[in-house]
């Protein structure tokens, strides 16, 4: 496919935000993954969240903590349900915190399947460093909600930790990116780091296992020269440039994959199809820019990505992205950042 040749416009769909903005307890996260629990409900994945109040466009008596999660019921205009941990002296904490006690988690992308709910857990501490950003991963594991029925105050959460990556000065593998079930498997996502030729790029890599033994990580499958095999640290490249959170959706209007990402912190969110799961992609298409990253001299735009459970239309693709600043005191005096932004993007055949 040509995708030169689509016609794509994009516009912000504030009647989609509406649900999450709220001016007390839960006010405002990045992250953003969804995954639909087949009962009408979204389970919404958020990294670090804001928890406190908002007067005036400011947030106030607020404090930051590194996850929680969110619960939707699809099609409705009501506000979504947040939930998170509190502390023993009645403050707040993150919703899911390591068993093995360093670090803290970022919640990435997960699936429902018949065995339960899974997503995974970016395992991550903040170091100091004196520009750029002061965290280091080191290391992934993946939740397993066998109970996703209850709310999420019930839910109980077995983490397990993924023998398949990679991080330090080296680069980094992973396979947390995005997450996708088509055709009785489900497919993982990434990223590799690797620096080849002496230049550090973001290549797609992709695994995939059975739905029915998605827990079971000896099934998992690795596409590496071309065949699915056990070789995770050699995975094929599929494109260069693809973010650390991205999605990969069916599009039915155009009959081809989509995957959707931004381009680093830019603010600018791509398009790339595939009449397969994992290729042959085509050459990266704009599809928006977000404006919000001009509103601060700091600001930056990040992990753009679809929501394929959100659209209601063939031609549809509905998107979020993060809006932050690397100036901190701009997340407390302007309320306008950090909550999900979304995109409604219609692709046609031309």
């Amino acid at each position: 496919m040509n995708i030169s040749e689509l016609q794509i416009s994009a516009q912000p769909a504030l009647d989609l935000e509406a649900p999450f903005r709220r001016t007390s307890g839960w006010i405002g996260a990045d992250g953003n993954y969804s995954v639909p629990l087949g009962d009408g409900r979204i389970a919404w994945l958020f990294s670090d969240t804001f928890v406190g109040t908002v007067k005036d466009g400011k947030r106030i008596d607020t404090v930051m903590i590194n996850n929680s999660v969110g619960i939707q019921n699809a099609g409705s205009s009501e506000p979504v349900q947040f939930y998170y941990g509190s502390t023993p002296d009645g403050g707040h904490s993150s919703f899911v915190i390591p068993d093995e006690g360093e670090g803290y988690f970022w919640l990435f992308d997960g699936v429902h399947t018949n065995n339960g709910l899974y997503f995974f857990l970016l395992r991550v501490k903040t170091i100091e460093v004196t520009s750029g950003f002061p965290f280091e991963t080191i290391g992934l594991s993946l939740a397993h909600v066998p109970n996703p029925e209850d709310t999420p105050d019930k839910w109980k959460i077995e983490q397990r930790r993924v023998p398949f990556c990679r991080f330090g000065k080296e680069g980094t593998i992973s396979y947390a990116s995005a997450t996708m079930k088509d055709g009785g498997y489900v497919y993982m996502y990434g990223i590799d780091s690797a620096a080849r030729e002496g230049v550090r790029v973001n290549n797609m890599i992709v695994a995939r296992v059975p739905e029915d033994q998605y827990g079971d990580f000896g099934a998992w499958r690795f596409l590496s020269g071309g065949e699915w095999g056990t070789d995770w640290e050699h995975a094929d490249g599929l494109f260069p440039g693809v973010a650390t959170e991205y999605s990969v959706s069916w599009l039915p209007a155009v009959e081809q994959y989509a995957a959707i990402y931004t381009v680093g912190i830019t603010g600018i969110i791509e398009l790339r199809l595939s009449p397969t799961p994992v290729g042959p992609w085509t050459e990266p298409v704009r599809v928006f820019e977000c404006p919000d990253k001009h509103w601060h001299k700091e600001a930056i735009s990040y992990a753009g990505k679809a929501h394929p459970e959100l659209a209601t239309a063939p031609n549809e693709l509905i998107l979020t992205y993060a809006a932050n600043s690397m100036c901190f005191d701009d997340l407390m005096n302007d309320a306008r950042m950090y909550w999900p932004r979304f995109v409604r993007v219609r692709v046609d055949r031309g």
